[in-house]
């Protein structure tokens, strides 16, 4: 086997050995990071809205709640907005709370 073959076979196994490990690490963030941030603000307003609607005596634990069963279903694209929807929430609560 010449010198360049033994030096490459290595890498080359590692490569095709460790892809799929990469593949599932570059999807979940793909799903769980950059989609989520895809979807308009004025449409995650509009979802923090629909919770104020809803939940008016809680809307960010209703949030929170939404984001964790998410999770527990291993949707991370859905968990992804629903955090988007509960910062919002925060936020608005923080503005109300120091407007106060």
């Amino acid at each position: 086997m010449s010198e360049v073959a033994s030096s490459i076979l290595p890498w080359t196994v590692v490569v095709v050995f460790t892809a799929p490990v990469w593949l599932g690490l570059g999807w979940e963030i793909f799903e769980g990071w950059i989609r989520p941030q895809i979807i308009s603000s004025k449409a995650i307003e509009q979802l923090a809205r629909e919770m104020m609607q809803r939940y008016p005596d809680d809307p960010l634990g209703a949030a929170g709640r939404e984001e964790h069963a998410a999770w527990y279903r291993s949707e991370s694209y859905e968990q992804g907005k629903w955090r988007r929807v509960r910062k919002v929430l925060e936020r608005q609560a923080r503005l109300t709370d120091s407007s106060c």
